[in-house]
C-alpha cells in the first residue's frame, strides 16, 4: 500500500522522470513555480527510494501467517516505467530465478504482465491461479515460458 502522501504528490506532478527505475526523483520546478521538498533523515533530497512511501500493514498479523503475500518477488521491471521491459529483462529474470520452485518463480505481477504479450490471457491466468494457491506450475508451462528467451 502506498501512502496518501505519495498519491497526492503524483497527482500534483511533483515527480519527474528517473534514469534509475529503482528511484523516484523530484522534478525541477519551472519559472515562478514551487515544488515541495522531500526531506529524508533531516536533509532535502531530489532522488530517493520509493519504499519511503510504503505503508506497512503487517502489524497485528498472527505469527503463524507471516508469509501472507501472494507475490514473492518484485525484481522484474514494471511496464509503467519510462524504460519498458524487454527480452533481455526476461532472460535476466529467468536466470535469476532458475533454482526457485515454479510457484515462486512466477510470483511476480510485472513478470506475469510481460509474458501475457506472448501467451494467451487464459494461460497466464491459469499460472496466476497456481501462484495464488501456491501450487506448482506444470512443467510444460514452465518450459514454454523459458523457451521465450
Amino acid at each position: 500500500m502506498v501512502s496518501d502522501l505519495a498519491q497526492t504528490l503524483e497527482r500534483d506532478n511533483v515527480f519527474g522522470n528517473s534514469e534509475d527505475h529503482k528511484n523516484l526523483v523530484v522534478r525541477e520546478p519551472e519559472e515562478n513555480e514551487m515544488v515541495p521538498n522531500i526531506i529524508k533523515e533531516g536533509k532535502v533530497v531530489t532522488e530517493f527510494d520509493p519504499e519511503f512511501f510504503i505503508v506497512s500493514i503487517s502489524h497485528g498479523m498472527p505469527k503463524e501467517h507471516q508469509d501472507y503475500t501472494i507475490m514473492k518477488n518484485y525484481d522484474f521491471l514494471g511496464a509503467n516505467r519510462q524504460m519498458k521491459p524487454n527480452k533481455n529483462d526476461l532472460v535476466n529474470y529467468i536466470r535469476a530465478h532458475k533454482n526457485d520452485n515454479s510457484s515462486v518463480k512466477f510470483a511476480n505481477f510485472n513478470f506475469l504482465l510481460y509474458i501475457v504479450r506472448s501467451l494467451d490471457i487464459d494461460t497466464v491466468c491459469a499460472i496466476a491461479q497456481k501462484v495464488a494457491n501456491e501450487e506448482q506450475i506444470e512443467d510444460y508451462l514452465v518450459e514454454l515460458v523459458e523457451s521465450m528467451v
